[in-house]
């Protein structure tokens, strides 16, 4: 059933009017149904769940408006739930359903990254670095994905045993770009493993 707008009409009798009428109730009836608690029904007038048809860009916000809603993201290629959101650069979409978890299940000593809804990004993994004796040895590595717009901090912590670690000294370079980081390492003692892993941990935006 279609609500009419239309009526009545000043044309119109009420024998006529009255069934379309009736109709735009019902109408409007089966529309407030979804996703609300019935008229009737006590709490009517809540929300029983909220659901998000997926939109299409563009989106037209009203300035100074907050938004959510549901969109297509290019990284998981889910629907996936956003916030247009102020910060201060002005506004911006956050993708905050966004993570490793739409087409993969992580896994201890793996990788993986996460929208936060603030809009910032956390990534992390573990990594295998070469290590030399007497020799400053940088070794780069992608971060699962992109950051958007910059690095703040990007961090390592050796996750082998503290035996085989002995006498490396290690970093983050700093100035990590969007895609990558790269880790020093550096052995003041002969002996033990030509390679070292570390645990990363990295957030931006």
């Amino acid at each position: 059933m279609a609500l009419n707008i239309n009526i009545p009409q000043a044309n119109q009798t009420l024998s006529i009017t009255q069934p379309l009428i009736l109709n735009n109730f019902n109408a409007i009836n089966t529309a407030f149904a979804v996703d609300h608690v019935n008229f009737n029904d006590a709490g009517a007038g809540k929300h029983n769940k909220i659901t998000f048809p997926v939109q299409v860009l563009p989106i037209v916000i009203a300035v100074g408006d907050l938004a959510l809603y549901s969109l297509l993201n290019a990284t998981t290629t889910k629907n996936e739930l956003n916030v247009y959101k102020a910060n201060n650069a002005g506004y911006v979409n956050v993708p905050f359903t966004a993570s490793i978890l739409s087409n993969s299940a992580p896994v201890a000593g793996g990788s993986g990254w996460s929208y936060l809804p603030s809009g910032l990004i956390i990534q992390w993994g573990t990594v295998s670095a070469t290590i030399t004796l007497n020799t400053l040895v940088s070794t780069s590595f992608n971060f699962p994905i992109p950051f958007p717009t910059a690095v703040l901090s990007a961090q390592a912590t050796p996750s082998t045993a503290s035996s085989a670690g002995r006498g490396i000294f290690y970093n983050i370079v700093t100035g990590a770009s969007l895609t990558a980081f790269s880790i020093s390492t550096y052995r003041t003692i002969a002996g033990g493993s030509t390679t070292n892993g570390f645990n990363y941990f990295a957030i931006g935006y």
